[in-house]
This record gives structure tokens, C-alpha cells and sequence, in this order.
């Protein structure tokens, strides 16, 4: 299954010529600007704009008291809730973002982490580094309806006794410093983790953490 029948199968209710459609593909052919729409969201701007080398670019207006969006493509425009749009934003990463292979030794970005995660970092040897080992994919959240797009140990420290395992979302990492064994099978297994979360309604904890924004408006 490609991500393209992912997309389709994720219940957004998208007429697939719509320009919210468009928009949502375009963010997805370029997972950078993606990240760049999530931090502008948190940092709480009232404009984005992205004009890339190549394709189309985006306009994106935030109007915080009336918790709207317009969005701007092509001398287009269309609005929406700002849920809603985040809600989308959530479903791209979701579907669109590289699955990353077990073992896999990634580099999270220090200034996006909370601050419990900074100290434990900050705690270990110099030159440790914000360094992290996947060891597990796409797990839902136990009593929750929100799933994690990672589950990783400090490299090169791995599991130890009583401590658990740290949550990662695709928008903390930096780098990815060497990626895991890979085989035909792996890279199903891999797919059919988004297509799980998606038929079990999971949600991203990138999309709590959005709509923690909200709240704060509140």
C-alpha cells in the first residue's frame, strides 16, 4: 500500500481536487516545511510563508482569537478551524514520515525537547550528545487514544533496570545519525505500523501537543 492510499484511507473527508487537499500534498512532498509549520504554530506566529526552490509555495495566516486558519496557494484561499488544521498536519507526518528501522541511532533536537528530557542528557558524560537508539515503533499510549511515533534509549547506554524508555515524535529528531537493519519484510512491517495506528484512531502526540497551544489560548 503507498502512502498515497494511506492518505485516503485516514478518514480526513478531502475531495481530492479540494485545495486543502493540494495543500496537505504539496507539505508532503517536502517534510521540511512541515516542521517549519509546526514551529510557527508553537512560537504562536500569526503569519508563515514558505516559498521553496521548487513547487508551489504556501501562505498561511493565524488568527488566534477566532482559532481560524487561511491558507493561500496559487491566489487561492481557503479557511478553517485551526483543529481542524492541525488535525491534518498531524495525519501528514503520520502517513507521510519515514518509519525508521529498530536499532536506528537518531539525533534529537535539544531546543525542542522538554526540559525533564534536556537534563537527562545535560546529566551524562560530555560528549554523549543528544544521541537516542529506537527500540520500538509506533506505540499507543496505554489508556489513551494517543499513540508515539517512537519508543528509544540513550545511546550508547541502551535499556537499563527501572528506567523507562523515552517517547520521541518525528518532529524532535535533528538527524539521523545511522539507521537499523533494513529487509523487504522490515519495510512492510514498518508501513503496516501507520496503517494500524490509523485504523485503531490513534492520534499523534505531535497533535496534543498543537492543541496544547489552544489551550494556553484559553
Amino acid at each position: 500500500m503507498t502512502e498515497l492510499e494511506l492518505w485516503k484511507l485516514a478518514d480526513l473527508e478531502l475531495a481530492e481536487d479540494s485545495l486543502l487537499n493540494k495543500i496537505c500534498l504539496d507539505i508532503a512532498t517536502d517534510m521540511e516545511q512541515l516542521n517549519k509549520i509546526i514551529d510557527g504554530i508553537l512560537q504562536k506566529d500569526s503569519f508563515f510563508e514558505y516559498t521553496p526552490l521548487f513547487g508551489t509555495g504556501l501562505k498561511v495566516s493565524y488568527h488566534w482569537d477566532k482559532k481560524q486558519v487561511v491558507l493561500e496557494r496559487l491566489e487561492q484561499s481557503t479557511s478553517l478551524e485551526m483543529i481542524t488544521w492541525f488535525e491534518l498536519l498531524a495525519k501528514i507526518d503520520l502517513v507521510f514520515s519515514e518509519v525508521l528501522p529498530i536499532g536506528s541511532v537518531i539525533e534529537v533536537d535539544g531546543e525542542k525537547t522538554t526540559p525533564e528530557l534536556r537534563e537527562i542528557f545535560e546529566s551524562q558524560e560530555d560528549g554523549v550528545g543528544f544521541y537516542l537508539q529506537i527500540v520500538a515503533r509506533k506505540v499507543a499510549i496505554e489508556n489513551s487514544d494517543n499513540y508515539v511515533d517512537y519508543l528509544a534509549t540513550i545511546w550508547p547506554i541502551g535499556m537499563q533496570p527501572l528506567v523507562q524508555p523515552i517517547f520521541i515524535s518525528n518532529y524532535l529528531i535533528k538527524n539521523v545519525i545511522a539507521k537499523g537493519y533494513t529487509n523487504e519484510f522490515e519495510k512492510k512491517y514498518a508501513k503496516g505500523t501507520k496503517l494500524n495506528m490509523l485504523l485503531k484512531k490513534k492520534h499523534s502526540i505531535l497533535l496534543e501537543m498543537l492543541l496544547g497551544v489552544l489551550e494556553d489560548e484559553n
